[in-house]
Order: structure tokens, then sequence, then C-alpha cells
């Protein structure tokens, strides 16, 4: 026998169509689903996923969701029992903050397959009664820091200054040892300096640090004392100090006068010449003793008229100042500061010495120039005067080009070539004659749409007076070329160029 649920669903005269054992969070719960839940045996009467609210027995919502169908004992040792899979059920105990021996504790016994079982807190090991932790220094050199182990206390020594050379800081986690340079000496350091601690290569550096020394404060060094290094230093033959004569060189005060030179009587033997009188030169001498001497140049030391021929030296040399002929001279880059003038020099406005030997003035140039171009500045309208040769080379136009938009006006002054393209509409055109008789042509070019036409001026003249029809295929391409005769523009058409 079996019964219907309001919603149509059918159940077993239990109630029950699948037990599914404990009730689970998060679990899917179909109408007829059995569950248990703290002794309590319900059945689902609405499909859901379980959670905290649709707990049945507990939850805010669970009515809407469950049917109680047989209840367990209330207020029982159950209620309050802890259960395997049940979250929250420790928590929500209360907790003693302060425990006494006689209190138990439940714990899994792990030699007796994890079975529960009490313990009192008074039989609980002792404090202390753990592992006995040791410590030690594994080092075999220097000091220990650990000491020793008292009880749970491990105690360590304190690192100290040995004396006032070094220092030890705490810097936080880190201990600083530094060096007081202030406190090492040679002499609180102990010891003596041995030859092998004397370096080899005993530099400026090295020796600048022995400050304030002599050397009868050393100790002997090797066989040498310190009477033979006396002699050793105060020997002549082979000297420590010398003199600027022992190094064999000249004593400046053996020059007594402005423009004193030395000179050499002999190899190694130097002494002084005198200076000489004005306009005299050092000539080479070799009976002198020097085999030098200060002598007046033969014709008495100067250069003027009365000793030389001036025609001669014009010859030989060019003045700063004078008038003189360059003849048969190159000059390399030369550089002209001041006007050029001259025999060869013409300043000709109209060029009719029309010499290949003579240099034109700027102003000349210029003169001729625009006398010469006058006529090609001011006529904007040339003409030739015979026929035109461009051999192997082409006549360029400019092309003119527009889009319509219904009336076109086509200057033919500007150029004899036009682009002309139709916009969304027929065109209007209208003509602007050139000046001269001359060859026109026109390129019309439909737009996307095709079949635009045109409509002429009254001076365009047609083949038995005709106009074409244009080509109406979208961006078709027709030319129309025109003779103009100076009244009318008598026009072919090519069409539909592909």
């Amino acid at each position: 026998m079996a019964w219907q649920y309001e919603n149509g669903s059918e159940a077993t005269i239990a109630g029950i169509q699948n037990w599914q054992g404990a009730w689970a969070l998060t679990t899917a719960y179909k109408i007829g689903d059995g569950v248990e839940n703290d002794g309590t045996s319900y059945v689902c009467t609405a499909e859901h996923t379980s959670d905290a609210d649709k707990e049945p027995g507990t939850g805010a919502d669970w009515a809407d969701y469950w049917d109680l169908l047989a209840q367990g004992a209330s207020g029982g040792s159950d209620a309050d029992a802890i259960h395997d899979n049940v979250a929250s059920e420790i928590s929500a105990i209360s907790e003693k903050e302060t425990p006494v021996n006689a209190d138990l504790l439940v714990v899994e016994d792990s030699a007796d397959s994890n079975n529960k079982k009490k313990v009192q807190i008074g039989n609980l090991p002792a404090s202390g009664a753990g592992e006995a932790n040791t410590a030690s220094n594994v080092g075999t050199d220097g000091v220990g820091v650990y000491k020793q182990k008292t009880a749970l206390d491990l105690e360590f020594k304190n690192i100290a200054p040995a004396s006032n050379k070094i220092t030890v800081t705490a810097n936080g986690d880190d201990i600083d040892i530094d060096i007081t340079e202030a406190n090492l000496t040679l002499s609180n350091i102990g010891g003596a300096v041995t030859d092998s601690q004397v370096p080899n290569d005993i530099t400026l550096t090295n020796i600048t640090q022995i400050t304030n020394r002599s050397h009868t404060n050393l100790a002997d060094i090797g066989s040498n004392t310190h009477a033979q290094i006396d002699t050793h230093i105060g020997s002549t033959s082979n000297p420590h100090t010398v003199t600027a004569t022992q190094l064999g060189a000249v004593e400046k005060s053996t020059l007594t006068t402005k423009g004193d030179i030395y000179v050499a009587t002999a190899a190694s033997t130097p002494a002084r010449l005198g200076v000489g009188t004005n306009d005299q030169v050092l000539t080479a001498d070799s009976g002198e003793a020097t085999g030098l001497k200060w002598a007046t140049p033969a014709g008495g030391g100067d250069m003027s008229a009365a000793t030389y021929d001036a025609a001669t030296i014009e010859e030989q040399l060019v003045g700063l100042t004078a008038s003189q002929t360059l003849t048969n001279k190159t000059l390399t880059s030369p550089v002209l500061n001041t006007g050029v003038s001259g025999t060869a020099v013409k300043d000709e406005d109209d060029m009719t010495s029309d010499s290949d030997t003579h240099l034109a003035t700027q102003q000349s140039i210029k003169a001729y120039s625009d006398t010469k171009m006058t006529d090609l500045s001011d006529d904007t309208t040339p003409q030739l005067g015979g026929e035109l040769d461009c051999q192997a080379h082409s006549i360029g136009f400019t092309l003119q080009s527009t889009t319509g938009d219904g009336t076109t006006t086509i200057d033919w002054k500007l150029g004899n070539k036009f682009k002309f393209t139709f916009g969304a509409q027929n065109e209007t055109f209208t003509f602007t004659a050139p000046t001269k008789p001359c060859n026109l042509l026109l390129v019309l070019i439909q737009d996307g749409t095709g079949s635009r036409t045109a409509t002429w001026p009254g001076t365009v003249k047609w083949p038995s007076g005709t106009a074409p029809t244009l080509t109406t295929d979208a961006s078709a391409v027709d030319i129309i070329t025109f003779f103009y005769d100076g009244t009318n523009y008598y026009a072919v058409d090519s069409l539909d160029f592909s």
C-alpha cells in the first residue's frame, strides 16, 4: 500500500523508498529518501541539496523538505554524545580553562586499534619528563659558545673583547666584531719585524708608513752593522748625496749676462760664450776655442738700398706693401680680400670685348644678363620662331580632374587634358575657351552605379549632329577629343574602354 504526496509522487507505506543512512551535508536528496539524524528518522518530501538550514530536525527550513518518520529518545544521553563525522560538536562544548588532576580526557588508544579510552589529567606524564635535549659545540678549534645545560636551561657564553683593540657590539639579531685601528701599533702588537716580514717590493707607500725613524733605531739587518752603514752613506766615491758638480751639471752661476749661452771648448768641457752686440750674428769659426763667435755680417748688417741693389732685391723678394709685378708665379689657393683690378679685368655691360683671356666683373655680368633676359621674364606667352623638335623627349601636360556634382565648368586655359568622374547624378558641362585653337581631350568615367548622361555646350559639334550615347556600365571609361578652331569644339568619341 502506498500514498501520494501533494506534488504527485508516491511513497511506500512506510514512507521511505530509498534508505540513505545518516544525513550528510552537501548531498542531493530525492522525494522518498530516508535518513537518520541524531537518533531520529526522516523521509524527504522535496528534492534539494542539503545544507545547514535544511538539516532535518534542527535546520531553520527543515520542515519544508522533511517529514518526521520515527522520533528518537528525547533528552537522552545520545543528544549530548560526540559522533563521528559530525562537525562543530566539540567546539560547541564549554571550555574549562584550568583543568585539575581529577578531570578526564577522551583519547584514541594507538596501541589498541584506536579505541576510545579515558585518561585522568593527574595521570599524564609530569612536566619535563619528555626527551632530555642537550646542546654542544661541534667545532674542534677556538673557544666554544655553548657552556652547559642546567635543568631545562641551555647556557651560552658571552662574547667579550679581550682588549681595547677589538669591540663587540649587539646589532639587532647580529653581533658586530670591529677592529679599533687607532689602538693597533707595532709596539703593542708585540714581537719584532723579521727579515721574512719585510717585503722585497717596498714601494713609496710602504716607506711613508715609517716616519720619523733614523737608521740607528733599527735593529741590525743581515751582516751590516750601523758603523758599516754610516761609512757607506758617507762615501763620496759611491755617494748617497751628491752635488751638481758630481753629477756633471754646469752651475747656473756660470752665466752672468743676459744672452750668454753654453758652448763647449772640448768634449765634456762646457764654457760660457758672452752675448754679442746689437745686429751681430752667431757664426761658426774653427779658430775660436769654442768654435763659435759673434760677428757683424757682411754688408754692415742691414739691407738698405745703400748696401744692396733694389732691382736685385725685388727679383728675389716680395714686399708686404711694395707695388710689384709677379711674372710666371703660381699662386696656390690664394685668398683675395680686396677688389680686383687691372687691364685683364673688364667691366663691360655689353661684353663687347668677347675675350677668352679677360675676367668680367660681377656688375657687368648682371647688367648683361638683365638685358638679354628681359623679354623672357615679361613674356608669359612666348612664341616659337620655328619648328619645335623635342628629339627623343616627350611634352607633358598638367591633367585637370574633378568629380561631378551636377554642373561642371571646364577651363581649357588651365590645361588641354581633363579627367572627369560622374557623381551620383547626370552632368551639364560648360566650357571656358582656350586662347588659341588647339586639340583637347576629355576622359569620362562612370561612377559605381553607371548610366549617367552628359549635356554639352552648344558650341560642341558632333558628326551628323548627334551626340554619342555614353557607355552605361558602372566605372565605364569613354574618351571625347575636341578640335577647337577659336569658336566651336569639333568632337569625336571613343567609347567603352576596357
